[in-house]
């Protein structure tokens, strides 16, 4: 129950836009639940962001990506991820996440616009 508190407590701070009280709570959440806990590492994404931390947030982004794969959040997170690797200019990384969502993904609502950013990354690499 204490394990749990931190997930909702971290989700509460997160709305509140306390983030880096969000983060030390989420942080402190572990699960077996993969859905449960993609959502968390997505959550600590967000926050990161918020902090202006594009780095960590991308890197979580990957995590909650890759934590709990499914059709529906795996792509939604690496999306995420390869945006924020576009803005921190490292083109490789975004150009890895997003082929991923072609190759895996193209049934998904990002898969189906993925082919747009490809081209873009490519431009700019």
């Amino acid at each position: 129950v204490g394990n749990l508190a931190h997930y909702y407590a971290g989700i509460s701070y997160r709305g509140l836009g306390e983030y880096e009280e969000a983060i030390n709570h989420l942080q402190r959440f572990s699960t077996s639940d993969r859905m449960i806990g993609s959502m968390a590492y997505g959550a600590i994404g967000d926050c990161f962001v918020q902090l202006d931390d594009l780095k960590q947030g991308a890197e979580y982004y990957e995590k909650a990506a890759k934590y709990g794969e499914n059709e529906f959040s795996t792509p939604m997170y690496f999306m995420k991820a390869g945006l924020l690797y576009e803005d921190l200019e490292k083109y490789n990384k975004a150009l890895k996440v997003y082929e991923a969502i072609k190759s895996d993904y193209s049934d998904s609502a990002e898969g189906k616009e993925i082919e747009k950013y490809i081209t873009r990354v490519n431009l700019a690499l």
